[in-house]
Formats: C-alpha cells, structure tokens, sequence
C-alpha cells in the first residue's frame, strides 16, 4: 500500500500536514462573539481565523468553510452561514488561505526558515530567502502552487483536532463547504485525509490506532464547482484520483474511492445557467455509478441541487437566493435552510463519522507536509 509511511516511522506520520493549534485559546459559547486568530502551518505560516464556538463541548459536530481560490473569507455571507451553523450547535471554522485576505500580509510568515526548506514554496513567486521575505500574496503565486495549498485545509483539520482536545468540539464529524476554485482542493485534501492517520498514541511510545483521518469526514458540500478555472485545478484532480487509487490508511482491500463513494456525503450545488457546474457534478456521479438521468442517490448519500433563480450567482453568494417556507412568515436563504439538513440528515444516516474521542495530538512528533509527490507531483528543484 502507498502511505505516508513509506517516508517516516510511524509515530512520526499521525497527522500529515498538520499544524500547532492556533495562537488565541479563549473559549466563547454558542451564540458569542467568534474568536479570530491565527493558525500555524507546518511550513512555517499563520493563517488567519475566525472561530464560532458551538457551544456543546465535546458533542459539537465541526464544519470547515473554504473560500474560493482569489477570495478570502470576508467576501460574500460566509460569516451569515458561520453564525447560523453555530445557533444550530455547530462549531465553525472560517480561515484564509494563503496569500488571501489577512493570510497575506507581514502577519503571515510565522518561521521564514521553515518556509523556505520547503522547496515547492519555490513556486509561490518569492525568493526563498528567510531574511528578506515578509509577506505572501496570491497574485505571484505559479500555476503549479496550487495543490500545494491543501496543506492550508490540512491545518484548519489539525486546528479541529486541538480543538476536540481541549474539548471544545467533536472533530469525529467534520462537514466541509466549498466554493468554486477551492473544489478541486478539497476533493483533494478529501483523498489524503484517507492515506493518513486520525490519532496520536496514548504516549509517545505507543503504537496509534490504524484509523484513516478520512473516517471523520461526514460530508462535503461543493458550491458552484468551477471546473477547470483557476490554476492548478486540473493538476489537482489529477493527484486526487492517483490517491484514490490507494488503499485507504489501516485497510488491507479498500481503496481510497470506494470508501469516499460509500461513506462521504456529497452534495453538488449551482445557479440554473451554470453549466460547468453541472458538468463537474455529473462527471463525479458518473465516477461514483451513479445513472446519468439521477441527481440524488439517497443509499450513496450523493445529490445534484440546482438553486432556483440564482442564474448569475455562484459559490457562497447563492446565499443570497430566499425562498418563503410555507410555515413561516418571512423568506429564508435556500441554501442555508438545504446546507443545514443535508447536515442534519447525514449525521443521522451515521455512515460515517463518530463521537468524541482523544486525538492525542500532544505526542504526535514532527508531522511532514501533505507528501503530494508520493502520488507523482513533481517538487521543484
């Protein structure tokens, strides 16, 4: 089986690509106020964050938003969904990638050193000098970074993870929601978390659980999948199905794409005009064997949703889109009212995912980097 493990002994591969928990510590309940900090990245970055606390401790199940690639968080009602998410008991993690929004400026260069050993930050357009280089910004990254930014979702998980052992939240059910550019990135990131390990050891002798991280992704919702747009996207699909060719982290017989077509929840959703939206959604179904004239398998847990009168929009402004429940008074986003029970209803189907649990992340030694030329990227010399 191709793992992580090729690279490194096992005690040292619990969590690739995994993170410090971020710098601000203070709890807030549900309902509050959200905490806003930053995040650290194995090489060397700090990611800004926003935090909704959902408010039940460790029975809070965990949803991860994702902006698009040449967006930040700050843009469109991200903060609306958050807040919404963290009423209904959620707790929510809302963060910049890098080189957008506040990820970008002097801020976000935590440990130049680290940084720069990483050669594939050779593509994000910088001279790789520790003494010189301050800030990073989208607008000179190369084609070939952007698969590179999924170790960026890979530290929003481990940021979970510390949260789950401070007992903050349950990071046994992660939800994602997606848009656009960022798509392809999260499949992505979907695929590794399958080749990796979910926990640490008790101590840091001990031998971890052989569990895949993947076991704790209950579902993914993509907004308005944008195809090949964006750069890299194509390369990281391409990566994504080389790792879905893998068997899955702890599994002798299964494959990484049979155990997200059978246990990830997968909800596809676009504006009425959008075409390579609905394309994407469709090759996906057609991947996963499901006939072209379906857009729902309720045993896959798999569903194509068109957003009515949303015909310009895409991404997280279908948020915009309101509809009149005929049990209620006022109009309500139908996006957030569908987001909130394809969440609701996934929990409950219970195909994957679990309640609290330890991730022992306190003796997990040196995590590495998402290892992306394991499955046949090319590092930069």
């Amino acid at each position: 089986m191709r793992s992580f493990l090729r690279r490194v002994p096992v005690f040292l591969l619990l969590l690739v690509g995994a993170v410090l928990l971020g710098e601000t510590a203070n709890t807030r309940g549900q309902g509050e106020e959200p905490e806003e900090g930053r995040l650290k990245t194995l090489d060397g970055l700090k990611l800004a964050y926003t935090w909704y606390d959902g408010g039940k401790s460790q029975t809070s199940d965990c949803v991860l938003l994702v902006h698009g690639y040449g967006s930040d968080s700050s843009k469109g009602p991200w903060s609306t969904l958050a807040k919404s998410l963290q009423k209904k008991g959620y707790s929510v993690l809302s963060f910049d990638m890098r080189g957008h929004g506040k990820s970008a400026d002097f801020k976000v260069m935590g440990n130049p050193d680290v940084f720069c050993k990483n050669t594939f930050n050779r593509y994000a357009g910088y001279p790789l000098n520790p003494k010189t280089i301050k800030e990073l910004k989208k607008e000179r990254f190369q084609l070939s970074y952007y698969p590179y930014l999924v170790n960026d979702i890979t530290a929003a998980r481990r940021f979970l993870d510390e949260k789950n052992d401070a007992s903050k939240c349950n990071s046994g059910r992660v939800f994602v929601i997606a848009e656009q550019s960022a798509c392809p990135l999260v499949m992505l990131w979907l695929a590794t978390e399958h080749a990796r390990q979910a926990f640490g050891g008790k101590t840091m002798m001990d031998v971890p659980e052989r569990v895949s991280a993947g076991n704790d992704v209950c579902g993914v919702v993509f907004l308005s999948w944008a195809g090949s747009a964006g750069p890299g996207t194509n390369t990281a699909i391409s990566v994504a199905n080389k790792v879905m060719r893998d068997k899955e982290y702890g599994s002798e017989t299964i494959l990484i794409e049979e155990r997200v077509k059978q246990k990830v929840a997968m909800a596809f959703v676009y504006g009425k005009d959008d075409k390579a939206s609905a394309g994407e959604a469709r090759y996906w179904f057609n991947k996963f064997g499901i006939p072209p004239n379906k857009t729902a398998d309720k045993e896959l847990v798999k569903y194509i949703l068109e957003v009515p009168g949303a015909e310009k929009l895409a991404g997280i402004k279908l948020l915009d889109i309101l509809e009149k429940p005929k049990d209620k008074d006022e109009k309500v986003s139908f996006l957030e009212t569908n987001i909130i029970d394809f969440i609701a209803s996934t929990k409950l189907k219970g195909i994957n995912g679990g309640n609290w649990k330890e991730r022992n992340l306190s003796n997990v030694v040196d995590p590495i980097p998402v290892p992306l030329d394991l499955w046949g990227l090319k590092l930069p010399k």
